[in-house]
């Protein structure tokens, strides 16, 4: 059987076989790299603790072999397996450094754009680098010393969500947060997920909420009311602890709370014509009646599927 690319006359002799197109190196002097265009991927890439731009090579046409109206079209790839395959993913630094520089970790944040000098062929971790830290404790409480296990999950090598547990259920969690966090609304994994959180319009419980600040290190944030709907927010039952103390809390000069990252009462979508909605339901009374079916629960005197499905009817009309 011929092949149909030489049927339709494509010249192939400048290679050793006709897929050596798709393995290319920045240096290949049978490209012309000033010509192939790049597309930025939103990942918060880091070697060696410095930002580097992950970019991924687009159809290339300019430099590859033509006869009449024909030209060849295919991804610029620098391998063929891998963690993704045919691989067109490339990198550049987001960074300068001068000699004074060299001796530290300082560095000039900059975006050059890529260019042949600059690009290196990537197959790493796609995103930032997420990892786990185990740390067995001593502490002292109610009177004893007690033994402990933090764990702390890290992203590119910096704190960013704590958790508790021992040492086989406290990995095994961690695991399962780092899927979570990667999977999270406010995309973790981009380079600039902190303007995305910041300032956000959320719903806290079933309180219209912005949030005001960020604590990375404990994977936190600190949410405020928004005051053109509630001047603050309501401890609900589900958030005391077994010592009767709270998880969230305000002081009344200033009606914040402390909430996790995946904290599930957390709605990290809201329209300020959702919330209009919204509050005209609460003021007809039907978010009372809720938080009553939530302490029939509490006291078993209801069944929890029972409350999940009255608050999905009541979200559906919001």
């Amino acid at each position: 059987m011929k092949d149909m690319r030489v049927e339709m006359g494509l010249d192939y002799t400048i290679f050793k076989q006709p897929y050596d197109v798709r393995l290319c190196k920045p240096t290949d002097p049978r490209v012309d790299w000033d010509k192939v265009k790049f597309d930025k991927v939103d990942w918060d890439c880091e070697i060696n603790g410095y930002p580097y731009q992950v970019v991924r090579a687009e159809y290339f046409v300019d430099g590859l072999p033509k006869k009449g109206n024909w030209t060849m079209g295919y991804p610029l790839c620098h391998c063929s397996g891998g963690t993704y395959g045919k691989n067109n993913y490339y990198v550049y630094p987001l960074f300068t450094r001068t000699s004074a520089q060299e001796d530290t970790n300082e560095y000039t944040p900059c975006d050059p754009g890529p260019t042949k000098d600059n690009l290196t062929k990537f197959n790493g971790k796609r995103g930032p680098l997420w990892g786990i830290q185990y740390e067995p404790t001593n502490h002292f409480r109610k009177g004893e010393v007690r033994d402990g296990n933090k764990i702390t999950i890290t992203r590119n090598n910096r704190p960013f969500y704590e958790t508790h547990g021992s040492m086989g259920y406290g990995l095994s969690n961690a695991q399962v947060i780092i899927d979570k966090l990667q999977d999270h609304p406010c995309n973790f994994n981009s380079r600039n997920w902190r303007s995305d959180v910041l300032n956000r319009k959320i719903w806290y419980g079933y309180d219209p909420a912005i949030i005001k600040s960020i604590i990375s290190s404990q994977g936190c944030v600190m949410v405020i009311p928004d005051t053109r709907y509630c001047k603050q927010f309501k401890i609900e039952p589900w958030n005391v602890r077994d010592d009767g103390d709270t998880e969230m809390y305000w002081h009344d000069e200033e009606p914040d709370a402390k909430v996790d990252f995946l904290y599930e009462k957390i709605n990290w979508f809201r329209s300020d014509e959702q919330t209009q909605h919204f509050m005209k339901y609460r003021s007809a009374g039907e978010f009372e009646m809720l938080e009553k079916a939530r302490e029939f629960v509490t006291a078993g005197r209801m069944k929890q599927e029972d409350v999940l499905e009255l608050e999905k009817l009541i979200f559906k009309r919001v």
